[in-house]
């Protein structure tokens, strides 16, 4: 299986102005043998003790993953993606101990082969 990644999609952040705005914005994300990368950027935020990532498939949120390093700038999670399925991923700090939704980054969609 070969990887797909979204740079330069206009899902990621490049092509929308709206993503922009947001504190958090995806830049790219890929899926290879049951991983997904995915690299954010810090846009209007300062602070916090780290990052979720978050997974989802239609409105549910499937599962979140931590990283604990407030200086982080993209990371791999172990996920498989159903064949036929359609996954997008949000990144959000994590503030006082919680991830902060209102600073979440706006969807962006996992390619899958």
């Amino acid at each position: 299986m070969s990887a797909k990644n979204t740079d330069n999609d206009t899902r990621s952040a490049g092509g929308s102005t709206a993503a922009a705005e947001q504190p958090m914005v995806v830049t790219s994300t890929s899926y290879e043998a049951d991983v997904v990368t995915v690299n954010w950027e810090v846009v209007n935020y300062n602070g916090g003790e780290g990052f979720v990532i978050g997974i989802i498939t239609g409105a549910t949120r499937l599962n979140n993953f931590e990283v604990g390093d407030p200086a982080a700038t993209g990371n791999q999670v172990d996920f498989t993606c159903d064949p036929g399925g359609v996954y997008t991923v949000v990144v959000e700090p994590i503030i006082r101990g919680r991830p902060k939704d209102s600073l979440s980054s706006t969807p962006v969609g996992i390619p899958y082969p």
